[in-house]
């Protein structure tokens, strides 16, 4: 009986999705996003890691690949010597974005590039929202998240 349930769930792992794909990407559209870390008080409050979650409308816009499997050219604009990445959790994105010393903030911060979907409207800034969901300080410490925030711009 195990060998007979153990093989179900393997044919069904295995079995391609039959689901259509609800948001069908325009190959090579660009629509991009400019994010922006914003700081209370700047000069008491310097930030050298931080995580964000940009929640986006999956019904016009998404990123190619899934999870972890995101093209390099997702993200751009990062400033010098910082590291960034995106995971792409399908609602929304998870960036993680980290230097040696201080990124800026109060500026934009990087721009996130997704690929449009098959006949949906443009996207506005009204249609993300961005959370931060940690932060840190250039000696690795925790910063409150009262004193950070998010934005995100559409540029047209």
């Amino acid at each position: 009986m195990r060998w007979l349930s153990a093989t179900v769930l393997l044919l069904l792992a295995a079995a391609p999705s039959m689901s259509a794909d609800p948001c069908p990407l325009v190959v090579g559209s660009d629509e991009a996003v400019i994010v922006q870390l914003v700081v209370a008080d700047r000069t008491a409050t310097p930030i050298a890691g931080v995580t964000m979650e940009l929640d986006h409308p999956e019904k016009k816009v998404g990123l190619d690949g899934e999870g972890i499997h995101v093209p390099a050219t997702t993200i751009s604009g990062t400033p010098p010597g910082a590291v960034a990445t995106a995971n792409d959790l399908g609602d929304r994105v998870r960036i993680v974005i980290a230097s040696a010393g201080e990124l800026p903030s109060n500026e934009p911060l990087l721009t996130l590039h997704f690929a449009r979907c098959t006949n949906a409207a443009a996207v506005t800034a009204a249609d993300f929202s961005c959370k931060v969901v940690d932060a840190a300080d250039p000696s690795t410490n925790k910063v409150p998240l009262d004193l950070v925030r998010c934005t995100v711009a559409v540029p047209r």
